[in-house]
């Protein structure tokens, strides 16, 4: 009788001890560690299908120079890539065909792809380039300081033919129109020629030096000389239609747009004429010469200045809207697209400023001076540099960057301590901090290396699902957000509560035994 009371009281105790452990071990499916919310960091809006469009094949992209690229793209926050040319590249690049064509003071022509930056092809002329290449109909033109305008073979880099001018063509670029192509050189000259064979069509002789790089309109070419002067030409015949002087030397490219041709010239003002007549229409004074060239886009026209400043002006009235200080004397071009500005210095850095607010957007810091002016096209920035470099940048940088977030463990065990990291972490100002936010608090993650960044020291206090935040935010302000959920579970471990019901189990147990051996006997 007291063996069935002993065996019903154990069974009564282990059914207990079942039900009670059973409810506090958590037994669920452990779910994904991450769930990404805002993750994608940047909207594309296609551009035109029609290749001529995703192009900048020239000096300022197109014949009339008005340096506004076509497209809209946005860009990614960090560099695409770098080529070293083992010299200065102060000419600026030409785009096409998923190529880029940009020459150096070592006298060489590169071509480069354009989306790796990969090598494909070098043409080594008689002196250093300054000129910037044009290309059209699978030929790139250039001019060099050994007094020769060069034509070659796009694909493979032969070259076509030469034509020999009277002095060095320096930094005026080639115009190619109607089957011709127009250049100017030191010996006062702006040259056309047959821009299949390099015959010699025809040469205007001008009062000075011309560096300045021809723009195209109709039958109009407009160029300007050391003379002091911008000449307008009939571009089939040569034959002079005006000329206006300036107060100095004008090394300054025209833009033409609509019935007004812009300029700037060393008398330190930016001129805006008639197209067709060469009547002033206004005129604007900065603090500096003017070596870059006008660019003109959406009503305003933009210009930089050897007083440190980017200009944007009303394009009609010429009244002043805004204006940008920069580190140092500028003679870079500058570049539109899309409503940003793009433009190197010499206090090295490459700027992107909001077009219609003069807002600094970010900018790269390259080794040296940067002479160079930049090609947009594809979603991307080239320009060279000083420092013997060939850059390729992103066009807009609106927010940082990153690739992944990784968790030390998900489930996580209560009481134990959760490390997250993200890596990846860029932008093209760099990055001033990485916060992660949780259970209301935010917390500064470390720099481990790179674009590493880790926190080390969160222990959640309870059993069940947590959200978290990280906050990327650059040099510039701007920021981006991620998030993710990690789940805690509790520990499988016995907790100290339930020892004394098993300590009791267990004295039940051996006492039975002792029990069962006494009746045995």
């Amino acid at each position: 009788m007291i063996y069935r009371v002993f065996i019903k009281s154990v069974c009564l105790i282990f059914i207990f001890m079942f039900f009670y452990i059973g409810s506090c071990i958590d037994f669920s499916i452990p779910h994904a560690s991450i769930i990404p919310s805002g993750s994608l960091c940047f909207t594309t809006v296609p551009g035109s299908s029609d290749p001529s469009q995703d192009e900048w094949s020239m000096f300022h992209g197109q014949l009339n120079h008005t340096g506004e690229a076509c497209i809209t793209f946005t860009g990614r926050a960090s560099p695409f890539w770098i080529y070293a040319a083992r010299s200065l590249v102060g000419s600026s690049p030409a785009v096409v065909g998923g190529r880029i064509y940009v020459g150096s003071a070592n006298g060489k022509l590169y071509c480069l792809n354009a989306i790796t930056g990969g090598f494909l092809w070098a043409y080594p002329t008689g002196g250093p380039l300054e000129s910037s290449p044009a290309v059209a109909d699978g030929r790139v033109y250039v001019g060099s300081y050994d007094n020769k305008i060069y034509c070659l073979n796009a694909t493979t880099g032969g070259r076509l033919w030469n034509y020999t001018t009277g002095n060095l063509v320096g930094w005026s670029s080639p115009a190619v129109a109607m089957g011709r192509v127009y250049v100017g050189s030191w010996d006062k000259k702006l040259y056309c020629l047959n821009a299949t064979t390099g015959e010699f069509l025809w040469a205007h002789l001008t009062g000075g030096y011309v560096e300045s790089s021809p723009a195209v309109a109709g039958e109009r070419v407009y160029i300007g000389s050391y003379d002091h002067n911008i000449y307008c030409l009939n571009a089939t015949t040569g034959g002079p239609l005006w000329n206006y002087p300036t107060g100095q030397a004008v090394f300054s490219s025209p833009a033409v747009a609509g019935e007004r041709v812009y300029l700037g010239s060393h008398d330190r003002k930016v001129y805006c004429l008639n197209a067709t007549s060469g009547k002033s229409l206004w005129n604007y004074s900065t603090g500096g010469l003017i070596w870059s060239s006008p660019a003109v886009a959406g009503g305003y026209m933009y210009i930089a200045s050897y007083d440190h400043k980017i200009y944007c002006l009303n394009a009609i009235t010429g009244e002043s809207i805004w204006n940008y200080t920069t580190g140092s004397t500028i003679f870079s071009s500058i570049a539109i697209m899309d409503g940003y500005a793009y433009v190197g210095c010499n206090d090295t850095k490459i700027y992107c400023l909001n077009a219609i607010t003069g807002g600094l957007l970010w900018y790269y810091p390259t080794g040296k001076t940067v002479f160079s002016s930049p090609a947009v096209t594809g979603g991307r920035v080239y320009i060279g540099s000083d420092d013997y470099k060939i850059y390729c940048l992103p066009t807009i940088s609106t927010l940082p960057t990153y690739i992944s977030v990784t968790e030390s463990a998900d489930p996580l065990e209560l009481g134990s301590t959760e490390n997250i990291t993200i890596s990846g972490v860029a932008a093209l100002p760099g990055i001033k901090l990485v916060l992660l936010e949780f259970e209301g608090s935010n917390h500064t993650m470390t720099n481990l290396s790179g674009g590493i960044w880790h926190y080390s020291s969160w222990t959640p206090s309870r059993v069940g699902n947590y959200s978290y935040t990280i906050y990327i935010q650059d040099n510039m302000g701007n920021w981006n957000v991620t998030n993710g959920v990690i789940q805690v579970v509790s520990t499988t471990v016995i907790p100290a509560f339930m020892m004394p019901s098993i300590m009791l189990v267990l004295i039940t147990v051996i006492g039975f035994f002792i029990l069962k051996k006494r009746t045995e006997f």
